[in-house]
């Protein structure tokens, strides 16, 4: 038996052509046996259009795994543009 509880939270806003979006997510997962893990994820995005059919756009993710599950910096990241 493993117990598994999933948390997802966002928000998105508009305006006069810009735009932002973030959101979090948590999972716990605890089996009745072992160790309990609680890893955490972050999304936040952005753009704003230059033109009418073009926009350019900034994000930022990171996955934040519970320190548990390995020794050293585990965090894992990206950066995108476009």
């Amino acid at each position: 038996n493993t117990q598994r509880w999933d948390l997802t939270a966002d928000a998105q806003a508009e305006g006069n052509g810009w735009n932002v979006y973030v959101a979090a997510m948590a999972r716990d997962i605890d089996p009745s046996s072992g160790m309990d893990f609680l890893d955490y994820g972050f999304i936040l995005q952005g753009g704003i259009f230059v033109a009418p059919q073009w926009e350019l756009m900034a994000g930022y993710d990171v996955i934040i795994p519970d320190s548990d599950r390995s020794s050293g910096d585990s965090d894992f990241s990206t950066i995108r543009v476009g």
